[in-house]
């Protein structure tokens, strides 16, 4: 994908980015070999850097590959909550950092110029009274000014529909899709476009459209405002009466990147008015996109559950938790099934009351355990609650890992007070906890110690000596003289080496995809796949294929043996 980027192949990289926004999944096992930095920043530099010719001939093509490239940026972004650092945006003039501060806030009319209030007025020319989107509503408006100015068309529209100059189902006509039917490559892009802000080309700015109305909704409510016309248009837009199918998998990728806030947005605007029932299929509408998001944050509805522990609120729910995890390690031979667990529950407790108080329960919880003989059980629980990271905290544990440059850039720091730091703190502290309580000061002691052993960078875990320890292993069946052989094999070590030097080692897969990809955009998608026993067919196909032969999409944990060094 860097060759790509550096290479500006963007119909190539429009198919691969198509195929992995619509699989989250492949969005984590990339992250498994590559920082977000170095998988987002060359396509960010794609999109920041994009070249706009208003004499280049068919413009839709040209939307069509900036916004896939957008989509799986975006999808990145508010699957894993990056900042615009982590994305590896350095840039203040930035395209993608404007986007991200204020493509989702409209503008007032006199604050646009005189270029911004011509592109808008086609935009909505072309939407709700012409009979479709010209090669020249677009040619005149580049896709970084069009994405700029999403948010103030739908206010616009909006403002219009609610002051009764636009009749709503003019308004939804322009929004949804009327009339879609699939065409083949010979004539995808004519010249004059039947067409809305649910065809495929113009699908990823409902990122920042559906962020700007869920907003908007949660303001009309608060202000006394009647949001009936902005929940139908929602109601719209989330589920539309029709759509093609090559726009449903994207517009299944916008719902998922947004359907999270806008699941809290609407369940406020419900709680404060119990008596709306059109929120309720919106809701239900939005139901299998709510957990796309891998972020500490947790939902309303774990955090009412926690906070609703009948004997002492989200600290005694988090002690019912270790008691329950205990429960089930202790007792390997009942059958039962684990006790349900998400960290997102500690780092509430720490967020909200703060880590001395949930550290103090913990051991507290450990301490009670030791007395009734599952101390050992509580502790290795207790450790890995401890030491399971936070985002919070992360460039710290790093930078054990992969020391800064002081002289480069600044050290980094934590901005709250974590567990570890709170047990430090607890540790040093032990010799007068030890005059009141002997056992607690033993638990705080023995927790600390494990703490310390797992967090210890690997050139300080090297040093242990073990000799004695494995000279006395014998480790065969029992009547056996033979020993561990803990020395590689020749063999071992030819096979698990890494040669540095060797270029691109990550997913060969997607290499050869983004080839059968490249000579689909060459030659229509004559031919695509052969070698890999596919049909013939347009790259995208082609690479959802190889995809989906990972099960990837479907949830399933056993995936492909893939080699994910070389596509970056």
């Amino acid at each position: 994908m860097h060759n790509l980027c550096n290479q500006k192949e963007t119909m190539t990289l429009k198919n691969i980015c198509n195929s992995l926004s619509r699989r989250p999944q492949t969005l984590d096992v990339m992250l498994l070999f590559r920082t977000t930095k170095q998988v987002l920043q060359p396509l960010c530099a794609v999109l920041d850097s994009w070249k706009w010719d208003e004499d280049q001939g068919e413009n839709q093509p040209v939307y069509d590959e900036f916004g896939s490239i957008l989509l799986l940026v975006l999808a990145f972004k508010y699957r894993y909550d990056l900042s615009p650092s982590d994305m590896g945006i350095s840039s203040n003039d930035s395209f993608l950092l404007k986007l991200l501060d204020r493509g989702a806030c409209s503008q007032k009319l006199s604050d646009l110029s005189e270029k911004q209030n011509k592109d808008l007025g086609a935009w909505i020319g072309a939407l709700f009274i012409a009979e479709g989107i010209s090669e020249e509503t677009m040619s005149t408006c580049s896709p970084h000014e069009f994405y700029m100015l999403v948010t103030t068309l739908f206010d616009q529209s909006l403002g219009a529909c609610e002051s009764g100059k636009l009749d709503f189902d003019t308004l939804k006509g322009g929004f949804e899709c009327k009339n879609i039917v699939t065409r083949s490559l010979s004539i995808r892009y004519p010249a004059n476009h039947n067409t809305d802000l649910l065809e495929p080309f113009l699908l990823p700015s409902l990122v920042v459209a559906l962020t700007w109305l869920g907003n908007h909704i949660w303001e009309s409510e608060t202000d006394k405002t009647d949001p009936t016309i902005p929940i139908k248009t929602l109601h719209s837009l989330v589920k539309p009466s029709s759509i093609s199918g090559e726009a449903q998998a994207i517009h299944q990728t916008v719902l998922n990147i947004t359907g999270c806030p806008l699941e809290e947005q609407l369940k406020n605007v419900r709680t404060r008015n119990t008596s709306r029932t059109d929120i309720k299929p919106i809701l239900d509408a939005l139901e299998p996109y709510i957990s796309f998001r891998r972020v500490g944050s947790c939902r309303r509805s774990e955090l009412d559950t926690w906070t609703s522990h009948p004997t002492g609120g989200l600290i005694a729910s988090i002690r019912a938790t270790l008691q329950s995890l205990v429960l089930w390690s202790a007792n390997p031979g009942i059958s039962m099934a684990p006790h349900a667990y998400t960290h997102r529950q500690v780092l509430a407790g720490i967020r909200m009351l703060g880590a001395t108080r949930v550290l103090s329960a913990i051991i507290d919880e450990v301490k009670q355990q030791t007395e009734a003989g599952s101390g050992h059980i509580a502790l290795d629980i207790a450790t890995t609650m401890v030491c399971a990271p936070m985002t919070e905290s992360f460039a710290v544990d790093q930078n054990n890992y992969h020391p800064v440059d002081p002289s480069k850039e600044p050290l980094p720091r934590c901005a709250i007070l974590t567990l570890r730091d709170a047990l430090a703190l607890q540790h040093e502290n032990v010799p007068k906890i030890s005059e009141s309580d002997p056992l607690r000061a033993e638990v705080v002691v023995r927790l600390s110690r494990r703490v310390n052993m797992l967090m210890a960078p690997p050139s300080q875990v090297s040093n242990i000596d073990v000799s004695n320890i494995i000279q006395n292993m014998h480790l065969g069946v029992e009547g056996q003289e033979d020993r561990m052989d803990l020395e590689p094999s020749a063999a071992d070590v030819a096979r698990n080496t890494v040669n540095e030097d060797d270029p691109d080692n990550i997913n060969q897969m997607l290499d050869k995809a983004a080839a059968d990809a490249a000579a689909a955009g060459m030659d229509g998608g004559i031919g695509v796949g052969q070698d890999m026993g596919l049909d013939s067919g347009a790259g995208m196909d082609a690479i959802d294929d190889v995809l989906n032969a990972a099960d990837m999409a479907v949830g399933n944990p056993e995936f492909l043996d893939l080699d994910m060094e070389g596509m970056f």
